[in-house]
């Protein structure tokens, strides 16, 4: 009986969170946490029961809604709440986590794998976060207009020419352009000629930028896709988180 208790008290605790941390016009957490309640593991069914771990939850739906049941990150994030907060937020204190390890979003195959590297591919260097914004990346500064960039599988966004060329002809998680202004990210494009990633994963990028530290609030999302007759088309989205 006291542990039926227990878990009611528990649920009530849930339920007055997920309501509380609700946003006007964001999606309802108490929904969201079903859906990953039906479709994740069983692990991570276990382990949203902890406290710690659904604060960590919803910290994660909050600044970082892809990898939210991922449960290395669940782990970390609730073993480190404290100083989340004090950082300021997840997406703060997680560059300034040297022992975080990467946790892969997606794998984006390179289309034209067994073509040699190009002999004009530059590489300008592995762009790092700082408050939000791109750091200047030793003699090119930090405004790019339309650069070409990978997302490594292991985290690293390397600029610089050519993606066939800066992704070494491997999966990545994200390709294509970015400009940015005075380290500000202003759109993110998925054009790229060798790894052209789908609507799908490309829908993904803002938040793998976002696990990078780097905030893509305001900036566009343009998608370039095949139409049924084989023509390239174009729709742009603007980020609001």
């Amino acid at each position: 009986m006291k542990n039926i208790i227990k878990r009611l008290f528990l649920y009530l605790l849930i339920l007055s969170s997920l309501i509380v941390n609700a946003g006007p016009g964001d999606p309802c957490p108490l929904a969201t946490l079903v859906n990953d309640l039906s479709t994740s593991s069983p692990e991570f069914k276990v382990l949203i029961k902890e406290p710690n771990v659904f604060d960590a939850w919803l910290v994660l739906n909050t600044e970082s809604p892809a990898i939210r049941t991922n449960i290395e990150e669940l782990k970390l994030v609730s073993n480190n709440l404290d100083n989340i907060a004090n950082a300021g937020g997840y997406l703060k204190w997680k560059p300034q986590n040297g022992t975080e390890v990467w946790n892969s979003i997606q794998k984006i195959k390179n289309k034209f794998p067994t073509e040699p590297l190009p002999d004009d591919g530059t590489f300008w260097g592995i762009a790092e976060s700082e408050n939000g914004l791109i750091k200047v990346l030793s003699n090119k500064g930090n405004t790019f207009n339309d650069v070409d960039f990978v997302i490594t599988t292991n985290g690293k966004l390397k600029i610089g020419k050519k993606h066939h060329f800066l992704g070494n002809a491997q999966d990545v998680e994200a390709a294509g352009t970015i400009k940015v202004i005075n380290g500000k990210l202003k759109k993110i494009s998925n054009a790229s000629g060798h790894y052209f990633p789908s609507i799908e994963e490309t829908m993904k990028f803002p938040d793998i930028f976002r696990k990078l530290g780097i905030n893509t609030k305001g900036a566009s999302l343009e998608i370039l896709y095949l139409d049924d007759l084989g023509n390239t088309k174009t729709q742009t989205k603007f980020i609001t988180d």
